[in-house]
């Protein structure tokens, strides 16, 4: 005789368990990712005014999967620099 609804279920649980994991794990990485600039831009404006005694603002943070990069800090002086 055939297997029964509950032992074909019992087979599946683990596939549909494990891809919701997979799921989950996305929607958490596109959401960190997805702050990610303004968690370095609040980390890097009080840091790097502290280090160099000049106030620094930073206008533009792009942080992706593979690079990083901080466009024109302002200083005290006015100039802008590509960090």
């Amino acid at each position: 005789m055939g297997e029964t609804f509950i032992e074909i279920s019992a087979k599946k649980a683990p596939l549909i368990g494990g891809g919701a994991l997979v799921g989950i794990v996305i929607v958490v990485a596109i959401v960190v990712l997805a702050g990610l600039d303004d968690i370095v831009k609040v980390s890097i404006e009080p840091a790097g005014t502290k280090v160099t005694k000049v106030e620094v603002v930073l206008y533009d943070v792009d942080v992706l999967p593979t690079k990083g990069q901080c466009c024109a800090a302002r200083a005290d002086s006015g100039q802008s620099a590509r960090l």
